[in-house]
């Protein structure tokens, strides 16, 4: 089965989203959070096949940040995995800076100092994400979301 992303980043997103459903387009929204401004530098992907919550709302949130400047990116991804529900970041290495810091849609989005990934990898969890219908992407480690991080 293939399956499809919506990506949101910019406000204009909210009535069409960037829409994924191969390796290439996976490419070109890295590409294009590589190229875009600080203030839309996450994006928010749901996997429209996914279920919705009784609410109406994707029963999952992975969020992918890039900092073009430094050539680095970061992940969060909520909702359940094996059976149990939580938000998780993706382990990199130690940033040399005193915070990081994404924005979605012009709101900053912070993660753990501890975030910082190659893009590489970054374009890889992406394509595994719709490789495996929304999953958590399994070729990072996860660790869960900590306490006092916003």
């Amino acid at each position: 089965m293939s399956y499809s992303i919506e990506a949101y980043f910019r406000h204009e997103h909210d009535d069409e989203p960037v829409v994924i459903r191969t390796d290439a387009d996976v490419d070109q929204l890295v590409d294009a959070l590589l190229a875009e401004l600080f203030d839309h530098t996450m994006a928010a992907l749901y996997l429209t096949e996914r279920p919705l919550t009784e609410q109406g709302y994707p029963d999952h949130d992975f969020r992918v940040g890039i900092n073009a400047e430094r050539k680095l990116g970061g992940m969060k991804f909520a909702g359940t995995v094996d059976g149990a529900a939580g938000v998780w970041y993706a382990i990199g290495t130690a940033s040399q800076h005193d915070e990081v810091v994404y924005e979605y849609a012009g709101h900053p989005e912070a993660l753990p100092l501890d975030s910082e990934l190659p893009l590489e990898m970054i374009r890889e969890a992406v394509r595994e994400f719709l490789r495996s219908g929304g999953e958590r992407p399994g070729s990072v480690e996860w660790q869960a979301w900590p306490l006092g991080v916003a």
